[in-house]
């Protein structure tokens, strides 16, 4: 998913990429596509800033589509897997150390057993 650059308009689309922002410059083109990359937030991202600011912590497992997105998140590698927990934290307003081991356990509980 990509979220347009914010010079290209609300509705930027590819073709509108090409054709009006890189003016028809596969170069040009390649440069926006390349921004928008770097600029876009993930899929868990977006799930992220659609949760309630004021979850509690002992809500969130039982929040619509929650228990799914921690698994995900609790199966990243380490680097993805705090950046979004941080996100999680930062939105809901609490420590993220706080809950980090039990993301992990959930994604290793709910794990498909070889």
């Amino acid at each position: 998913m990509l979220i347009s650059p914010e010079d290209l308009g609300p509705k930027g689309d590819l073709n509108d990429w090409l054709r009006v922002g890189a003016k028809g410059d596969p170069t040009v083109f390649r440069s926006i596509l390349e921004r928008a990359l770097q600029t876009s937030a993930t899929p868990w991202a977006l799930q992220i800033q659609r949760l309630p600011p004021d979850l509690a912590p002992w809500d969130l497992e039982d929040y619509p589509g929650v228990r799914d997105l921690l698994c995900e998140i609790g199966r990243q590698g380490p680097l993805s897997r705090d950046a979004h927990l941080r996100l999680v934290a930062e939105r809901c307003g609490w420590r993220s150390s706080h809950f980090k081991k039990a993301v992990r356990e959930l994604a290793q509980a709910r794990a498909p057993h070889p």
